[in-house]
């Protein structure tokens, strides 16, 4: 068997050039002198060359967002080149991809060129010192962000704007150039996101917003005056595109996106009200209508909490209707028993009896809410709360401190490369765990704040379900708008269902509402007679993220309220 053969690399440069800004030119590193540069290396090293420009991209891009970057890659993992030339490798980026691509040479034997000076890879001390200098790139880059959001949210809380002539719809600027709210818009902002609270998709809102002849901003700003393809464009409707982007922006809830950073802007759309918007936007392709002989009102709703058959897996199957007009069959039973192999065993439920239990309980929600507020005031867990945070506040303090000291070590040489690499991901680690629980914990801190907002956001919904005509079609838009989840599970020792009823509160708070119950039933033969409620009870749950943990902290246990 022929062993590898290992071919070298060829005597072929590749010449890296990149500025993100104009003002870059007049510094002395503009393009056309690092290209001059990078061909004199070329020249005296008598290779031949090939120059890759990024013109006007940041290095804070990943280097597959940068189209010269990620040719040149490819054609070093191709072995096409011998020699990477950059006037700085701060040109390469400013993120931690610098590292990424610095090994990868060091692991192709590429050899990398730094203006004049030739940086030998297999040197640990040289190794090191062009980590440190990408550490102190990234470090920039993070000085230079902070810098501009100081500044930025020193104009936010003095609600002055940026940009250009337009503003986001609901917003225009004052002689002095403060954002500030256009009451006259900010109503038909509200009514955009009213009508998507009701069910109305984003393509029924452009339709009635161009029927009642309500103008776009740029209409309204512009009067007309744009041009497209060397033509005046006069006329602007709203769009499904449009009506997504308004509902989306977070700037009505009162976060104006600018880059990365989110500054402050007046509130036209309160918080709760827009999360739960979002929520509602996201799961609305779950809900698919199809042309069926009957309506289902739980119809996506439903979900199987029974276990696979010989596992102990959670079955997870969707519940679907079945009816006929002789109604020998009217009920919601699990997709799992189409397929006699795959059945979990749980047994359908009547649909009049479930979509009249779960409707029940959206109209005693505000109830339900209340306890939950009032349990939350009159717990130890606002304490509990301040406490962690003060703990997590030292915590990120310290490794802050630790990573000042670690650059400090590296600089003087004192430390290992291996030693500062596993130390300086262990510190940031530390720094961004801290930093994702503080957030979670300042959400909790201004849960109470957002009571009333919260009870109104759902009274909006409400007020549709106390309606005396309503439809089965309204009541199902409310349902999918305050309903995550309703799991069905069959308990065949006991004869009973168990169903649990996942509300969506957790989408703007940090808990989880579920009404638990059990429905016990009588045996008759074939037969199952229902005999009433067994268990009817309130929970409550805290999310952390993706975790969820049961209870009040610290003892993780259900806490429950009895109807």
């Amino acid at each position: 068997m022929k062993s590898k053969v290992n071919t070298p690399n060829p005597n072929h440069l590749a010449i890296y050039i990149r500025v993100s800004t104009d003002k870059q030119v007049d510094s002395g590193i503009s393009l056309s002198d690092q290209k001059n540069r990078g061909i004199n290396k070329a020249n005296e090293l008598s290779w031949t060359y090939e120059v890759f420009e990024d013109a006007g991209l940041s290095g804070e891009l990943s280097y597959k967002d940068r189209p010269a970057l990620f040719s040149l890659m490819e054609k070093l993992e191709d072995k096409k080149i011998g020699g990477f030339w950059s006037v700085d490798i701060d040109r390469w980026s400013r993120s931690n991809e610098g590292f990424l691509i610095l090994s990868k040479c060091k692991e192709l034997k590429i050899r990398v060129f730094e203006n004049t000076e030739e940086k030998n890879l297999e040197d640990s001390a040289v190794m090191l010192m062009m980590n440190i200098k990408q550490s102190f790139a990234i470090y920039e880059v993070e000085k230079t962000t902070e810098r501009i959001k100081r500044a930025l949210l020193k104009n936010a809380k003095d609600k002055k704007a940026g940009g250009g002539p337009l503003t986001n719809y609901g917003y225009k600027k004052d002689p002095n150039n403060y954002l500030i709210i256009d009451e006259k818009e900010a109503e038909i902002v509200k009514t955009i996101f009213k009508m998507s609270l009701e069910g109305a998709g984003t393509k029924k809102i452009a339709n009635w917003l161009n029927e009642n002849n309500i103008p776009t901003k740029r209409a309204s700003a512009l009067k007309g005056q744009m041009m497209v393809r060397g033509q005046k464009k006069t006329t602007f409707v709203w769009r499904d595109a449009v009506v997504y982007a308004l509902l989306t922006n977070t700037i009505y809830k009162g976060l104006r996106n600018f880059n990365d950073l989110k500054i402050e802007a007046p509130i036209i759309i309160e918080p709760p009200l827009f999360n739960l918007v979002q929520e509602n936007l996201k799961t609305k392709n779950k809900f698919k209508e199809t042309n069926r002989k009957y309506f289902y009102l739980l119809k996506g709703l439903i979900k199987c909490g029974g276990s696979k058959p010989d596992t102990d897996e959670f079955c997870n199957g969707t519940f679907y209707g079945k009816k006929r007009e002789d109604l020998k069959d009217n009920q919601y039973t699990c997709i799992s028993g189409r397929h006699k192999a795959e059945f979990c065993g749980t047994r359908g439920i009547n649909i009049d009896y479930l979509d009249g239990l779960v409707w029940t309980q959206i109209q005693d929600l505000s109830r339900q809410l209340n306890q939950f507020f009032n349990w939350y005031e009159d717990t130890e867990q606002i304490k509990l709360v301040n406490a962690e945070l003060f703990k997590i506040r030292k915590k990120e303090k310290k490794a802050e401190e630790e990573t000042t000291n670690l650059m400090q070590y590296a600089l003087s040489g004192t430390i290992p490369q291996e030693i500062f690499d596993q130390t300086m991901n262990k510190l940031t680690g530390e720094l961004q765990v801290a930093k994702d629980r503080k957030g979670q914990l300042l959400k909790q801190l201004h849960l109470l704040d957002e009571k009333e907002i919260i009870l109104n956001v759902l009274n909006e919904y409400l007020e549709v379900a106390r309606k005396e005509n309503i439809t089965d079609l309204e009541k199902q838009r409310v349902l999918r708008a305050l309903i995550d989840c309703v799991y069905i599970t069959w308990n065949a020792n006991s004869s009973r269902h168990f169903i649990m009823i996942e509300y969506k509160i957790d989408k703007i708070t940090q808990f989880k509402l579920s009404k638990d119950i059990e429905i016990s039933y009588s045996q008759s033969g074939w037969r199952l007679n229902k005999t009433g409620l067994f268990k009817n009870e309130l929970l409550i749950r805290q999310v952390y993220g993706e975790d969820m943990f049961e209870g009040a902290i610290p003892s993780r246990a259900h806490v429950t309220f009895k109807n």
